[in-house]
């Protein structure tokens, strides 16, 4: 099965529970999505912002076809991921507002989960 859909290590959880036919009534601790059925139908969803952390801190935020990358030494990136799939083109300073929804975004995201 090959799907283009955006996935995180987040996801994996739910998307097994689903398919084993467990549908538990309170899914808001979970901070992955669903994407069993996605992946069935082989159709893209449209998620909400996804923020993901490595090991040496740096950030990367994707939301719709946007991903900001924020590095820990404060080094910024923005790349068009649909049209710029394998990331060359630093869009960052083309696009200044694209860049601050998405540090608001990324913002609002650490404060929801801590």
């Amino acid at each position: 099965m090959i799907s283009n859909q955006t996935m995180s290590v987040m996801d994996i959880f739910p998307t097994i529970i689903n398919a084993a036919g467990i549908h538990p009534a309170n899914t808001d601790s979970f901070d992955g999505i669903n994407l069993w059925d996605t992946l069935l139908a082989s159709q893209m969803i449209e998620r909400d912002t996804l923020v993901i952390q490595n090991e040496q801190g740096h950030l990367a935020t994707f939301d719709k076809n946007w991903k900001l990358i924020q590095g820990r030494n404060g080094q910024i990136e923005l790349f068009d991921i649909k049209q710029d799939p394998y990331e060359k083109n630093n869009l960052s300073r083309a696009f200044p507002d694209i860049v601050e929804s998405l540090k608001i975004k990324t913002k609002a995201r650490y404060t929801m989960n801590n």
